[in-house]
């Protein structure tokens, strides 16, 4: 790491009121997520869990390459990659 930077991890709150429909879309960090039922391995493509709670895990998962936070567990079903 070049002298004189500094990483500091993003924090947010991102609240929900109900499922998001397929194509439904939120752009976090200038990146564009799209909501979809059935998600392929479109990057960006989040996919809509059994509840909010578990789509905003998918969402979790997707900003932050992380399989192991979404509903499954496994990429390319909870998020595109």
């Amino acid at each position: 790491m070049a002298s004189g930077y500094t990483l500091t991890a993003a924090k947010g709150v991102l609240t929900v009121t109900g499922q998001p429909s397929n194509d439904e879309a939120v752009v976090v960090g200038g990146k564009t997520y799209t909501f979809k039922a059935t998600v392929g391995s479109a990057d960006g493509n989040v996919h809509i869990g059994a509840s909010a709670a578990l789509t905003l895990d998918n969402l979790h998962a997707a900003i932050n390459m992380d399989a192991t936070k979404g509903e499954t567990g496994v990429a390319a079903t909870d998020f595109g990659s």
